[in-house]
């Protein structure tokens, strides 16, 4: 149905067909749409009433463990290479020396995320939706330690940097 998007069937394990939100009038069978197809998440945006941040492990845990949708290599496409192509970030992606890379250890016969919760963490103490990773040993980015099994690291500094450079295609 027209409007609808493959994170929000995704997300309600709906069995659609989203044609119109195809490239090129490609259908999209059960929400996994062929080559094309990336991981879109809001992973924060209005924080205070959802979390889609955890939608790579739920795509890893789900998709790829309990119904077999996809291969790993294929969720692991969708969250690194595809959308930095897509998106025209060079030097991303793919671990190749020389690139910049966050890297992320993960448990695959528990990965997951967990159920969803509201904590009041922000300024003010005002609330927002959480969803714990599940089955996550660690992040770094670029080469430093962010995350481990307990959770976000306090003293491990800000090594990402904004991303600002995406040529023109062709």
């Amino acid at each position: 149905p027209a409007g609808r998007t493959v994170a929000g069937c995704l997300a309600r394990d709906c069995p659609c067909v989203f044609e119109a939100d195809c490239p090129a009038g490609l259908a999209c069978v059960n929400g996994l749409c062929g080559e094309w197809a990336a991981d879109e998440s809001d992973a924060g945006a209005h924080l205070s009433f959802l979390c889609d941040a955890g939608f790579g492990l739920h795509l890893f845990g789900h998709w790829v463990r309990d119904r077999g949708d996809l291969t790993l290599e294929q969720a692991v496409a969708s969250v690194t290479s595809r959308p930095a192509d897509i998106c025209r970030i060079s030097n991303r992606g793919r671990l190749v020396s020389g690139h910049k890379a966050d890297l992320m250890l993960f448990d695959p016969e528990t990965v997951g995320r967990g159920p969803r919760r509201r904590v009041n963490d922000l300024p003010g103490g005002n609330s927002r939706v959480d969803t714990p990773a599940v089955g996550l040993h660690g992040v770094w980015v670029n080469g430093r330690r962010v995350v481990d099994p307990a959770g976000l690291l306090a003293d491990c500094g800000t090594p990402g940097n904004v991303l600002r450079d995406f040529p023109e295609p062709g």
